[in-house]
C-alpha cells in the first residue's frame, strides 16, 4: 500500500472515528483518568511539567510483561522502554476519552478481571509482534495477561486469590490496582472504537490476491562477470593507466587487504581437475589423475603452465587466466575453487617447479610457484594484483551491460531470446571458450513465481525485479538488465498464469482479515501519533535505569533499587 493512499486512509479512517465518538458515545460512570489533577510524588513521565505516568504505574505494569525474572539487560532495557511508551500512550487515550465523553463502568471493570485477565498497554505499533508473543502476552485491543484470580477448583473468581496477588505482584493498594485496572479498560475501549472503523472491500482483498498469488514464467540469460572477463584486454600498461585514475581507491582497498601480502608473497598458478562423487567416487578420482597425468606430459614437454591451465583447468574463475592464482601470503589463498591444502602446497613448492597432485574437497590440483616478493616489493606487487581484480572487475561490468542491452535490444525487435543471444556470442567470440564452460551465456526458464519472487536465484533485488517482470505483456523484454551477484540478465515474459477463482474464495476471508488488522494497526498509529502532537509535544523521561549491583553486593533480603524494575515471581504462582 503507497504511503499516498495510507495518509488518505488514515485521515478518513480519524475522521469517521471523531464523528462516531460524538454520535454514538456518551458519559457513562464518571472515571477520571490519568489525566486527573491530582499528581503522584513519584513520576515516571512528565508532559510540560504534567506527571502522565506514576512511577506506581510503571512498575506494576513492568511487572505484567516481563511475568517473571529477566536477567538480560539489554531485554530489560527493551520491556522498559516498551512499557514506558504504552504507557505514555495509555495517557493520550485517556486524555481524548474525557474530552469525548467515553468512559468504562464498574461492571466493565470486574467483568474482566473476573476473566482473570489484567490488561497492560504497549505501543500501538507493537500490537501482535513477536515479542508480545514470546512475552506470553495475549492481544485484546491492547497486550493482556492471564493471572490466577479463580480457584482451580470451582473456576470461579477469588477474592482472597484476587487480593494476595494484588499485594504480591503489582505492589499496588487493591484501591490503586482497581483505578489501574479502570484506565486500562478505558484504554482498551479507545483503541476497540479507533480500530472499528477500519474497512476492507472485497475490491481491495482480490488486488492483494492478485499480487500475491500471481504467477509468471519468464525466458532469461545470465551474463557472467567472470565470461566478460576474458574478453578484457588486461596488460600491464591498461592496469596501470587505469590504477593512475582511481588512486584514491585502491589506496582504500591496499589498506584493508594488505596483510594477503605481508611481510611476503607467492605468485602461483594451479591446474584444476573435479571430482565428481555424484557416482564411485574411486573412479571419479581416478579419470581426474589420468586427466592432470595428460597436463602433467604438456609440462615436461616445456608446454608454458599457463597454456596448459586455459586447455585441462575446470577452475571456472581462474583457468582463462592461465590458472592465475595471484600472489598471497602463507595461509591467506582465498581465491574460489581453493582450499588451505592447495596454499600449502605454494609456500612447499620451489620457484618454477610443479608440485605434485594436490587433493582437496574441490577436486585435483597441479600448483606451481611463478615468483617470490619481499617486504616493499610484495606490497608493490599486492597493490598491482588488486588494481588489475578492481580493472578487471570494472571493464568486465561494462561489457556485460553493453552485451545485455545489445540482446535485449535484438529481442525487442523481434528475435527470441535464443537467437539474440547467439548472435551476440557469434559477434563476441572468446578466446578459448567452450560450449560446456559454465559461464558461457545460455537461455534458461524460470519456475512459476509471484510478485514477491524471486526471479531466479542470484537476484541482487528480487522484489524490484519481480515488480518489473510483473508489468511486462506476454513477449516482451525488460528494458533494464536485471543487476545479479555475478553481473547482469536480460528477461522475457513468456507466460502470464491466470489467476484461480476456487483459490480466491478460499483465501478470501483470510486475506480480508489480514488486510483489515493491518489497516486497524495503521488506524491506531495514525490516531496515536495525532494525539501526542496535541497533547503531549514535550515528553521528558524522569525514571531512570540504576546500575543494578552485583548479587554479592546485595545483602540477603535486601529489596533492588526502587528505579529498577524488577519483577516480582511470575503471575502465574500462586
Amino acid at each position: 500500500m503507497s504511503r499516498s493512499v495510507k495518509q488518505y486512509i488514515w485521515g478518513a479512517v480519524i475522521l469517521a472515528i471523531a464523528m462516531v465518538f460524538v454520535m454514538q458515545f456518551r458519559p457513562g460512570a464518571q472515571l477520571q483518568g490519568a489525566g486527573a489533577e491530582a499528581v503522584e510524588p513519584s513520576c515516571a513521565v512528565e508532559s510540560e511539567g504534567r506527571c502522565i505516568v506514576t512511577q506506581s504505574d510503571f512498575l506494576a505494569a513492568f511487572r505484567l510483561v516481563a511475568s517473571g525474572n529477566v536477567e538480560e539487560d539489554s531485554k530489560r532495557e527493551t520491556i522498559r522502554q516498551l512499557v514506558l511508551e504504552g504507557l505514555v500512550q495509555r495517557w493520550l487515550l485517556l486524555e481524548d476519552a474525557t474530552r469525548l465523553g467515553i468512559a468504562v463502568s464498574e461492571e466493565d471493570v470486574s467483568r474482566e478481571l473476573g476473566r482473570s485477565l489484567v490488561r497492560v498497554s504497549l505501543p500501538a505499533d507493537h500490537e501482535n509482534d513477536m515479542l508480545s508473543y514470546q512475552l506470553g502476552l495475549s492481544q485484546l485491543d491492547g497486550a493482556a495477561r492471564a493471572v490466577p484470580f479463580k480457584d482451580p477448583k470451582t473456576e470461579k473468581f477469588d477474592y482472597e486469590r484476587y487480593k494476595k496477588w494484588v499485594q504480591r505482584v503489582s505492589g499496588k493498594t487493591l484501591q490503586d490496582f482497581r483505578e489501574y485496572a479502570t484506565n486500562e479498560e478505558l484504554a482498551a475501549r479507545m483503541r476497540s472504537i479507533i480500530k472499528s472503523r477500519a474497512r476492507i472491500s472485497d475490491d481491495e482483498a482480490h488486488a492483494e490476491f492478485a499480487v500475491t498469488n500471481s504467477k509468471i514464467v519468464i525466458e532469461h540469460v545470465q551474463l557472467s562477470r567472470d565470461w566478460y572477463g576474458r574478453q578484457v584486454e588486461s596488460s600491464d600498461e591498461a592496469v596501470s593507466k587505469w590504477a593512475a585514475t582511481n588512486a584514491k581507491e585502491l589506496d582504500e582497498a591496499f589498506e584493508s587487504k594488505k596483510d594477503e601480502f605481508a611481510p611476503s608473497c607467492r605468485k602461483a598458478r594451479h591446474i584444476l581437475v573435479r571430482v565428481d562423487d555424484s557416482g564411485d567416487k574411486e573412479v571419479a578420482k581416478k579419470k581426474a589423475r589420468e586427466k592432470l597425468d595428460s597436463a602433467r606430459k604438456l609440462l615436461d614437454g616445456k608446454e608454458s603452465f599457463a597454456d596448459v591451465a586455459r586447455a585441462f583447468s575446470e577452475d571456472s574463475y581462474s583457468a582463462a587466466q592461465g590458472g592465475d592464482l595471484g600472489c598471497f601470503a602463507a595461509g591467506k589463498l582465498v581465491r574460489p575453487n581453493t582450499a588451505k591444502a592447495v596454499d600449502d602446497a605454494v609456500y612447499a613448492t620451489d620457484k618454477g617447479k610443479v608440485s605434485g597432485v594436490v587433493e582437496s574437497n574441490v577436486g585435483l590440483h597441479l600448483v606451481t610457484v611463478d615468483a617470490l616478493f619481499e617486504g616493499a616489493a610484495a606490497e608493490k606487487e599486492g597493490r598491482f594484483q588488486i588494481a588489475r581484480e578492481r580493472f578487471l572487475k570494472v571493464e568486465a561490468d561494462r561489457l556485460g551491460a553493453e552485451a545485455a542491452k545489445e540482446i535485449g535490444a535484438a529481442a525487442n525487435g523481434g528475435k527470441t531470446l535464443q537467437q539474440a543471444t547467439d548472435a551476440h556470442l557469434a559477434a563476441h567470440p572468446v578466446k578459448g571458450a567452450k560450449v560446456e564452460d559454465a559461464d558461457r551465456p545460455k537461455v534458461e526458464t524460470s519456475s512459476e513465481f509471484t510478485m514477491a519472487g524471486p526471479p531466479f536465484p542470484g537476484v541482487e533485488s528480487p522484489l524490484q525485479a519481480a515488480h518489473a517482470l510483473f508489468q511486462l505483456e506476454v513477449g516482451s523484454v525488460l528494458v533494464d538488465p536485471i543487476k545479479t551477484y555475478t553481473g547482469f540478465a536480460v528477461a522475457r515474459l513468456k507466460e502470464k498464469k491466470p489467476l484461480d477463482p476456487k483459490e480466491w474464495d478460499e483465501k478470501r476471508a483470510q486475506i480480508i482479515d489480514s488486510l483489515r488488522q493491518e489497516k486497524q494497526r495503521d488506524a491506531l498509529i495514525a490516531y496515536v501519533h495525532l494525539l501526542r502532537e496535541k497533547y503531549a509535544k514535550t515528553i521528558t523521561y524522569t525514571t531512570k535505569e540504576e546500575k543494578k549491583p552485583a548479587k554479592s553486593e546485595r545483602k540477603k533480603g535486601e529489596p533492588p533499587p526502587a528505579l529498577v524494575p524488577q519483577p516480582v515471581g511470575s503471575p502465574f504462582d500462586e
